[in-house]
């Protein structure tokens, strides 16, 4: 008779021994289900253990930071922790293609070198913060003559395993990674110590640099001194120089509002255009001699597609910076802000090349003018023009052409005794009034014809407050003026007289019509007149001049007095002659000759005039 086993290998019953195939302890079956021998497997069991770990991470952009295109090199290390030998061994890993293998493992025999793997960072990672996967290795049990062993179906007997991690999300060794649980990249785990990702953490480090440069100081009021009311440009350098993009990016300048919406600026890029400012200097600022500050550049760290950047806090990664200066004191460019230490207005720094305020100099540039002018005369002897014993009135127009308040303020005038002062200007005041004096001709002026000379004017600057802006000698600022003149020798007002040349007594000048004298003609007017025939006209052609025939007169005017004339004509009732005379009123100069023209210059000779 035959004989049929009524129990499986595992010790499980049978259901029909006549026709179920049940293999031997080896596995091994031969057709015939009807002699199967009875086995017990005595704790067989196929197992394998996987670490995947973290060997390096290599630096391949040389940047210093782990970042996107960096190279993360893993090790597998596979253990057979079973009672049977496996074969074919292999790691396969969804991240990336593991080199080496199969391989083979006895029992309790583990293989730390076979199998690696090396990964590049994607900018994804970088945005997510951290890479985390695992590796499966899996092995078929064999026999020790290599053998496949066989389950009860017939199926090979195969073991695999999910990777746990050799290596914490910092990079340290795990001493038993099957009994610590060791968190995957957001910090959460499973409950299952044996089967934990191998992480890589990136740190979120977002980077931004603010350069505030002056572009321009522009004489906005147009009176030729940068000053209060005068504007300062800014523009504003920002540049990512982190790993992640950066959203939300905005300037803030507590000096002034800054023109521009939020950018996003992608990883190293820089933009130079998009936030502008202006300010309208001070008088304190010109008082300080300087204008400074620095801004600061704000931004969110955000994805590709603009979610958030979170830290591993959950928090979302933002950055700031307060500005350095891409330009020096005096508005030349800094070639290299981040390693050079540009100092402030008082021409301190502080050690820190990357925070160096942006600076505009205002030169306290301390002006004033002096306009001298004859204000009036007084005939004292009643004679009709000036002479020894007329006074002269002087009044002296005072003006503040710099940036700074002057303090101080008088006038000097080596022919008289100047009243008035001192006064203070503001700047761009004129004072017309505080400052007088008079002058009585002598006979020498009469001598001569003519008075003049010219005063001087001197200022001290100070602030607005009064005090005393000093030089880079430490020493208070003066400065002073010689005037020019108001009035011209003759008496009439000059509209325009910084740019007008007016001529010294002499009729000389020297080019500067700035520091004209203020000239009073001296002297008696007198005039003399040419009367002569300039024509005669034959009116009936007989040759002769006779009866009928017309006469034409000439009148020629000289000034021969000490002081120039106006209003120069005829009085028609003065001549012996029955002329309707017209003649155009003129101004003579002093020695000046002129024909006059006239109207009723001519006279017809009667035949009284020729008997």
């Amino acid at each position: 008779s035959r004989f049929r086993t009524g129990t499986a290998p595992d010790g499980t019953i049978v259901a029909s021994p006549a026709t179920d195939e049940t293999p031997s302890g080896g596995g091994q079956t031969d057709s015939d289900p009807t002699n199967d021998p009875t086995a017990l497997l005595l704790g067989a069991d196929a197992r394998i253990s996987l670490l995947k770990s973290v060997a390096s991470i290599a630096d391949t952009n040389g940047d210093g930071v782990r970042n996107a295109g960096d190279t993360v090199s893993y090790v597998f290390t596979v253990t057979n922790t079973g009672n049977l030998a496996l074969q074919g061994i292999l790691v396969t890993d969804p991240l990336l293609t593991v080199l080496g293998g199969p391989i083979d493992l006895a029992p309790g025999a583990g293989d730390a070198g076979s199998f690696t793997g090396s990964y590049v960072l994607t900018q994804a990672d970088v945005d997510r913060t951290y890479v985390d996967n695992t590796a499966t290795a899996t092995g078929a049990a064999v026999t020790e003559t290599g053998t496949p062993i066989l389950d009860a179906g017939g199926d090979p007997v195969t073991a695999s395993d999910t990777s746990d991690s050799g290596t914490a999300p910092d990079g340290s060794i795990v001493t038993d990674p099957e009994t610590t649980l060791t968190p995957d990249g957001a910090g959460s785990n499973d409950g299952d110590p044996a089967n934990d990702p191998t992480v890589v953490q990136i740190d979120p480090v977002a980077g931004i640099v603010l350069l505030k440069s002056l572009v321009s100081v522009i004489d906005t009021t147009g009176n030729g001194v940068i000053g209060a009311g005068d504007t300062a440009n800014y523009a504003f350098t920002v540049t990512n120089t982190g790993i992640l993009r950066l959203g939300s990016v905005t300037v803030t300048d507590p000096l002034v509002s800054v023109t521009g919406d939020p950018i996003t600026l992608e990883i190293g890029a820089s933009n130079a255009t998009a936030f502008t400012a202006s300010y309208i200097l001070t008088q304190a600022d010109v008082d300080r001699g300087f204008v400074e500050n620095t801004a600061t550049v704000t931004a969110s760290a955000i994805t590709a597609g603009g979610s958030p950047v979170l830290d591993r806090a959950g928090d979302p990664v933002t950055v700031s910076d307060v500005s350095d200066t891409g330009t020096n004191p005096d508005g030349t460019t800094v070639a290299t802000p981040a390693t050079t230490e540009t100092s402030d207005g008082t021409g301190g720094t502080d050690t820190d090349p990357t925070n160096d305020p942006t600076v505009a100099l205002i030169n306290p540039e301390a002006g004033i003018s002096l306009i001298k002018r004859l204000a009036g005369t007084t005939d004292t002897n009643v004679n009709g023009f000036l002479d020894a014993g007329d006074i002269l009135t002087y009044a002296f127009d005072v003006t503040n052409t710099g940036n700074v308040r002057l303090d101080g303020v008088i006038v000097a005038d080596a022919i008289v005794a100047v009243s008035g002062g001192p006064t203070t200007l503001d700047v761009g005041e004129t004072d017309s009034s505080t400052f007088t004096a008079s002058y009585t001709i002598t006979d020498a002026d009469v001598t001569r014809t003519y008075l003049e000379n010219t005063a001087e004017a001197q200022g001290n600057a100070v602030t607005s407050t009064g005090d005393p802006i000093l030089d880079g000698q430490g020493d208070q600022i003066t400065v002073t003026d010689t005037s020019d003149t108001g009035t011209n020798p003759d008496g009439s007002a000059i509209t325009d007289p910084e740019a007008i040349e007016t001529p010294d007594g002499t009729g000389g000048t020297d080019d500067d019509p700035a520091n004209d004298p203020t000239v009073v003609l001296i002297g008696e007017p007198e005039i003399e007149l040419d009367i002569r025939i300039g024509d005669i006209r034959d009116t009936n052609g007989n040759g002769i001049i006779d009866a009928g025939d017309v006469i034409v007169y000439t009148f020629t005017v000289t000034n021969t007095g000490r002081v120039p004339l106006t209003g120069v004509t005829i009085d028609p009732a003065s001549l012996s002659l029955p002329l309707n005379l017209v003649c155009q009123p003129i101004s003579l100069a002093i020695g000046e000759t002129q024909t006059l023209v006239c109207t009723g210059n001519t006279y017809v000779i009667t035949a009284e005039d020729a008997a």
